[in-house]
């Protein structure tokens, strides 16, 4: 009978130690922090807007396919909206990063991509085999193969104001103008009326046309028709910067956009460090792909192992003047009545250069 009672009592012992220690590790379970959840496995899905064209979309994918391949968790889409040129707040409420104009310092925290809408000189190597150095080479070797009757035209450009402002470009330095226009008018006449190199009422279409057709040994051609000039000519194509001007030496400086990538705006966490993370791929490793993708020479300096191609391109960027878009179309629409009447000889070189310094009377910007 007293060995059964000290089983027993044994017994209770145990047990009511037992319940005490649970009692006490549930307690400190419950005021411990409730464990993090684990990582979401889930798909980020980042969307991408740009203001160039529709036909950029798959190019632009394709430049950002490496990204892809090392965040697998990333889904991206890309679309055009032609409104995401000027930042506008419709075009940011939406996607995560725009590709979009820059407008220069007025819109900082983009990483700058690639310059677009500037013009160069491009040739055909089966008739002219070395890019020209200056206007003199140019007008030598077009009136030549013009009066052996092998081309019916020296040089073609597009007699639109976007493509011939370039030759104007000074009007936006801070310094002014100084005799630019009047040089450049006068460049423009010879080419027309002195040696009959150029045809009359060429328009973009009309200038490709003629230099794929081989009808002309050069052409004064926007960057943005040159896809299709590398898939009708291919290794006959050539490119170079546009000459300086022959009287005074002054640079041909093409007006440009520069095109760069932004956040567009708010996001949930993972959707803002995934698009953090493209935008500093896209910084450190973009550049180098830009060419290959989107046919564009990058911005940074051009190593020298580039192409000729890129070479030529990113010379011809560096000439250029990046100038608000409002100021561009005023002084499109300034030269638009002057040029008319300069073409048809209405207005000699002189005139139409104190015309338009005149008609573009803002004061210039950097």
């Amino acid at each position: 009978m007293d060995m059964g009672w000290r089983k027993n009592r044994w017994a209770y012992t145990a047990v009511g130690s037992f319940v005490v220690l649970a009692t006490v590790l549930g307690y400190w379970l419950s005021r411990r922090d409730p464990a993090p959840p684990p990582p979401s496995t889930s798909p980020v899905e980042l969307s991408v807007v740009q203001s160039v064209s529709e036909e950029f979309n798959e190019p632009l994918k394709e430049l950002l396919r490496p990204f892809l391949e090392q965040h697998p968790e990333v889904r991206l889409s890309v679309r055009y909206d032609a409104h995401a040129r000027e930042g506008s707040d419709g075009a940011a409420r939406g996607p995560h990063l725009a590709l979009r104009v820059s407008n220069g310092s007025a819109t900082p925290g983009g990483v700058p991509l690639f310059a677009s809408d500037y013009v160069v000189l491009a040739y055909n190597r089966d008739l002219v085999p070395e890019a020209p150095k200056t206007w003199r080479d140019i007008i030598a070797h077009g009136y030549t193969l013009k009066e052996k009757g092998t081309v019916p035209y020296g040089i073609v450009l597009a007699e639109e104001m976007h493509s011939l402002l370039p030759f104007f470009g000074d009007l936006f330095q801070a310094g002014g103008p100084g005799d630019t226009p009047r040089e450049a008018f006068a460049l423009l006449s010879d080419l027309r009326f002195k040696y009959g190199l150029t045809p009359g009422a060429c328009l973009s279409e009309c200038v490709v046309q003629v230099f794929k057709e081989g009808r002309a040994p050069f052409a004064v051609i926007g960057e943005w028709r040159l896809p299709e000039l590398r898939s009708a000519l291919g290794g006959k194509l050539g490119l170079t910067v546009i000459p300086a001007l022959p009287g005074g030496g002054a640079r041909i400086r093409p007006v440009q956009r520069v095109y760069a990538l932004f956040r567009a705006g708010e996001a949930p966490k993972r959707e803002l460090e995934a698009a953090d993370a493209l935008l500093r791929f896209v910084e450190k490793e973009g550049s180098s792909r830009l060419m290959a993708t989107l046919g564009k020479a990058a911005l940074q300096p051009v190593a020298a192992s580039a192409s000729a191609e890129e070479l030529a391109l990113a010379a011809a960027s560096v000439d250029a003047v990046e100038v608000p878009e409002a100021r561009v179309r005023a002084a499109e629409a300034a030269l638009a009545p002057i040029w008319e009447q300069f073409a048809t000889g209405r207005l000699s070189a002189e005139g139409a250069a104190r015309s338009l310094v005149a008609a573009v009377s803002t004061p210039a910007q950097n």
